[in-house]
């Protein structure tokens, strides 16, 4: 997926308060970083950096960096998810958002088992 043509990757922030039973907390204010550059399959254009990191220590030094309206090419995960609603519906916004959070709680169930393992060697 793309916005604008553009790369991005999303910063969400977890909290988790207990693992027995699995507790946590999602921060709503996290951030979506983009790349610079439009993104091209082209096959030429496939070795440019700027076109496929979204790390802001990279993405300044680009000529480009902040010019696109988006400052310094950062967005909170409200507008994200607004731009998804208005391009694919409202359905398809709840339902990126809930997939977030099926990934991120199936992630922290596969970590709990491994947890609960080390303890029981201590």
């Amino acid at each position: 997926m793309t916005v604008g043509g553009k790369k991005f990757d999303m910063r969400i922030y977890v909290l988790v308060t207990s693992w027995s039973p699995l507790e946590v907390w999602l921060h709503r204010d996290g951030f979506c970083r983009f790349s610079t550059a439009r993104y091209s399959t082209r096959k030429e254009d496939m070795s440019k950096v700027h076109m496929h990191l979204t790390n802001n220590a990279i993405q300044k030094k680009e000529v480009d960096y902040g010019s696109s309206g988006m400052g310094d090419c950062k967005w909170p995960l409200l507008p994200l998810r607004l731009q998804v609603a208005r391009k694919h519906g409202k359905m398809a916004s709840d339902s990126m958002c809930l997939a977030i959070q099926q990934i991120i709680l199936r992630s922290l169930f596969a970590c709990q088992q491994v947890r609960f393992a080390e303890r029981s060697f201590q």
